[in-house]
């Protein structure tokens, strides 16, 4: 956070409010002399008095820090951006709902087929045994 724009935002929203120090000052809680070094840039500006400034001029904490009013009205530019990132989350939390079930339906499919396959081989190793045991006999006699 930079000083110097914070304190000519601060500076900026007393004149657009239309009030002097000593009434800023004395809405924030502080002496006029305090503020005045705050708007002067001699004192950094410390979270709590961001925050009641920006409450005292009914404008986002945004506004003082960044030197405009971000999310007012959702006509702001970090506004539409969220909004577009919020859009796209949705649309990839479907896609990936509607694939993670292709890929369960998928799994079932190739358990049955792993379940087939061991049948198959043990039903083959029953008839190895078989003709094995039936050389046997054929050997014996």
């Amino acid at each position: 956070m930079d000083n110097n724009s914070v304190k000519e935002n601060i500076l900026k929203l007393r004149k657009e409010l239309g009030v002097t120090q000593k009434e800023m000052a004395s809405r924030l809680g502080i002496s006029r002399v305090a503020y005045a070094n705050l708007e002067s840039g001699d004192t950094r500006t410390i979270s709590p008095l961001v925050e009641k400034a920006a409450e005292v001029g009914n404008v986002p904490v945004e506004a003082l820090l960044l030197g405009k009013k971000v999310l007012e009205d959702g006509s702001g530019h970090a506004y539409r951006i969220r909004e577009g990132y919020e859009q796209r989350i949705s649309i990839l939390t479907a896609e990936y709902g509607r694939q993670l079930s292709i890929k369960d339906k998928e799994i079932e499919v190739l358990k049955s087929l792993v379940d087939s396959l061991k049948e198959n081989v043990n039903y083959q190793k029953e008839i190895i045994s078989m003709l094995r045991k039936r050389i046997r006999e054929n050997e014996e006699k």
